[in-house]
C-alpha cells in the first residue's frame, strides 16, 4: 500500500510499505478522510535546514549534550546521523471505514463508519489503530468532519487539564463583578441626583409661585397708588 512519509528531516514521499496486520484488540481501516495537522505535523519537517533550526532554538544542543553525557560521544553521534535518513510517519487523526480487524474486537464490525486517531497511523491507503482510540461516526455525520475527532479530543483534554474554573472565577469576580459594581455605583451617584432634582423642583415651583404672587402684590400697589396720585392732582 502507499504511505505518507518524511525521509530525513525535510523530505516529503510517498513510498509503499507493507499492508498492516491487525494484531489483539486492533483493526485496519480504509480512510476516507485524513487530517493534516498544520502544527503537529509541519512542527517534524525542517525546511530551512539543521543550522538554522539550531540556532533558532539552541535547547536542541543542550539536549545533544545531555544525551552525550549519558549515552558517550559515539553512540550519540550515531544517533544524530541516523535522523538525516530516518523514516517517520505523519498525520494522526482520520475517518473512514473497518476493512478488517482482530478477532479480539467484538463490539465493531467489518463496513462500521469510525474515526480513528493514534501516534503512527499517518497517511495512507490502509491503517492500523487500537480499538480504544476508535470511534463509530453518528449517521448524517460526513467523514469530511469526522476526522476532526482526535484533533477535538486532544483540545478539550486540554481544556479539562487546564481547570478553567480558576478562569471562570476571573470572570466573575472582575467581569461581571466589575460590571455589578459599576452599576451599583451608578445607583448609588444617581440616587442622590435624583432626589436633589426632585427637591430643586420642588424649590423650583415655590419660587415660581412666590414670583407670580409678589408680581400681582407689587401690581396691585401700583395701581392704588396711581389711583391716589391722581385724587390728589385732582
Amino acid at each position: 500500500m502507499k504511505q505518507v512519509i518524511r525521509r530525513g528531516l525535510k523530505e516529503i514521499i510517498v513510498d509503499e510499505v507493507p499492508d498492516p496486520v491487525p494484531g489483539p484488540h486492533h483493526v485496519v481501516i480504509s480512510p476516507h478522510f485524513s487530517l493534516i495537522s498544520s502544527g503537529t505535523e509541519t512542527a517534524d519537517i525542517h525546511q530551512e535546514g539543521v543550522l538554522k533550526e539550531v540556532a533558532e532554538n539552541p535547547s536542541h544542543i543542550r539536549k545533544v549534550l545531555d544525551v552525550m553525557k549519558i549515552q558517550g560521544p559515539f553512540k550519540t553521534l550515531s544517533e544524530v546521523r541516523a535522523k538525516f535518513s530516518e523514516y517517520a510517519v505523519l498525520g494522526y487523526s482520520g475517518a473512514g471505514v473497518i476493512v478488517e480487524k482482530h478477532s479480539s474486537v467484538r463490539d465493531l464490525e467489518i463496513g462500521d463508519r469510525v474515526a480513528y486517531g493514534g501516534e503512527g497511523t499517518g497517511h495512507g491507503e490502509r491503517i492500523l489503530t487500537g480499538r480504544n482510540l476508535v470511534a463509530r461516526v453518528p449517521q448524517g455525520l460526513g467523514f469530511d468532519r469526522a476526522c476532526f475527532a482526535t484533533l477535538g479530543s486532544i483540545a478539550m483534554n486540554g481544556v479539562r487539564i487546564a481547570s478553567p474554573g480558576l478562569g471562570f472565577g476571573y470572570i466573575a469576580l472582575f467581569g461581571v463583578g466589575s460590571i455589578a459594581g459599576m452599576a451599583l455605583l451608578s445607583v448609588v451617584i444617581a440616587l442622590p441626583l435624583g432626589l436633589s432634582a426632585r427637591r430643586l423642583t420642588g424649590l423650583h415651583g415655590a419660587a415660581t409661585a412666590a414670583v407670580g404672587v409678589g408680581s400681582c402684590v407689587l401690581g396691585v400697589v401700583i395701581v392704588a397708588e396711581a389711583g391716589t396720585l391722581r385724587s390728589l392732582l385732582a
